[in-house]
């Protein structure tokens, strides 16, 4: 899993949900294969979770990349960031 698409801090976090993925797909596929749908139903909610999680860090990350470089066009202009933030 590429580390760019996550903050520096939630990395670890998006990995063990990587990781809780790749083990929920494996243990959807098995449960099908004994026809044990509820227990696959059970996981697959599970592995949505999972996918909402990374996309929420993910989202967290582009929105953290938006802020930096609105600051940085800020700073390009001569423009105080913190004044900006202080006035809104």
């Amino acid at each position: 899993m590429r580390e760019e698409l996550f903050l520096h801090k939630d990395y670890q976090t998006a990995l063990a949900e990587y990781r809780c993925i790749r083990f929920l797909i494996r243990e959807i596929d098995a449960a099908v294969l004994k026809g044990n749908l509820v227990k696959a139903n059970l996981y697959s909610r599970s592995l949505e979770y999972s996918i909402r999680e990374l996309k929420r860090l993910q989202e967290r990350k582009k929105h953290h990349d938006r802020m930096k470089s609105l600051v940085e066009d800020l700073r390009a202009k001569e423009i105080n960031a913190e004044l900006v933030v202080r006035s809104i």
